[in-house]
Formats: structure tokens, sequence, C-alpha cells
């Protein structure tokens, strides 16, 4: 007799906990707040498929519109480039391979409506433990961690895009109240730059 009473408590603290972490503003990995600023946006995204899903679901999460012309975009993005790549990080006595350094890069391209087109690259590393004795479940874990990499590359060159528009804003208002003379003289166009390469400790050949 008491069985239902014992689920619908369960069913509540379920939900009071869900209501807390929500409240304390908890996300779940892989989750971003992408600003409306940046909407629509126009997706370039050649043959990059599996770059350009991440990119799309992370904006159809956060409700940003997606446009098939670039005459009705705020902000356009282009994919450029994506490069996967691994190197020895450190080896054992014997000289076998015993972690490696996975590295996933992209090139894109952004722009908002008052800006000129700015090439970015987005570079995420993860460190990778090799275990002689299990090859084939390496190779996996490799492709698994890649496919993880890839999401948080989606992430960053969301992020850029936003802080492109938001960085943009300040320079329409400035304009309106500034004399044109004054105007040429402050006007600089952006440069894009790249991150600083990740220092290693063993940099060998790629296996």
């Amino acid at each position: 007799m008491c069985l239902p009473s014992v689920k619908v408590k369960r069913v509540a603290f379920v939900m009071l906990l869900l209501l807390a972490i929500h409240a304390c503003g908890f996300q779940l990995r892989g989750s971003i707040n992408v600003s409306d600023d940046i909407a629509p946006v126009y997706l370039q995204q050649n043959s990059f498929f599996e770059l350009a899903r991440e990119v799309k679901s992370l904006l159809l999460s956060n409700k940003i519109e997606i446009v098939d012309d670039t005459l009705l975009a705020k902000t356009q993005l282009t994919l450029l480039t994506e490069e996967k790549a691994s190197r020895v990080l450190s080896v054992d006595a014997r000289g076998q391979a015993q972690e490696y350094l996975l590295t996933y890069k992209a090139d894109i391209l952004i722009k908002a409506e008052t800006t000129e087109e700015i090439r970015e690259t987005v570079v995420v590393r993860r460190d990778l433990v090799f275990d002689s004795a299990a090859v084939l479940g390496f190779a996996n874990e490799a492709n698994i961690i890649y496919k993880d990499m890839r999401k948080q590359a989606a992430r960053l060159i969301l992020l850029k895009l936003q802080a492109l528009v938001r960085n943009a804003e300040p320079a329409i208002t400035d304009a309106i109240t500034t004399e044109p003379a004054a105007m040429e003289a402050d006007t600089t166009e952006p440069v894009a730059t790249e991150p600083a390469a990740t220092k290693q400790r063993n940099p060998e050949a790629d296996y």
C-alpha cells in the first residue's frame, strides 16, 4: 500500500533536484549559451559536414535562426579547413610511446554586418595515454576524443562569432557621435590572430 507513496516521493525529490541544479546555473557538458545578437546566421559548411552539424545543433538549441541567403544574415560563418593530428608526448624506458597529444584544428571565416571578413583558427588539444595491450581500444578511444574535441571547437567558433558582434556594436555607436574626419583617422581593420602553440614535452613524429 505504501509503494505509490514511495514513488511519488522519489519523483518529487528528482524534480526538486533538477530545479535546484537549474537555479544554480548548472549546465550539461557540451551546452553553451549563445546570444540571439548573432541571429540570423548564414553558415557555409563546404565539405565539413560533421563540424557543421555540431554548429547547427548548438544554434538550434539556442533558438538561433539559420538562413540560406547572406543578404538575410546578420552574421556569416564559413568553415574553411578541419585538421586532426597526434604527436608523442612521452615514451617509456624501451622508447615506446606512452602518451600522445591529440590536436583538432579548424579554420573559419566570420563576418558581421558592420565588419570585414575575419579569418580565425580554433585549436583544441587533449592528452591520451597509450596502452600497448589494447591497441584497438586505443584507436576507438582516440576517435571518441576527436568527436568530443569537434564539439568543443563548435562551441569556441560560436563564442568567437558572438564576440565579433558584441565588439562591433560599440563601434557603431561611436561612429554616430564622431566627426567624419576623426572617424577616418581612428578606423582600423580587425586583425585575426592564431592561438600560440602548446609547448610539447617530447615532439617526435606523428604515430
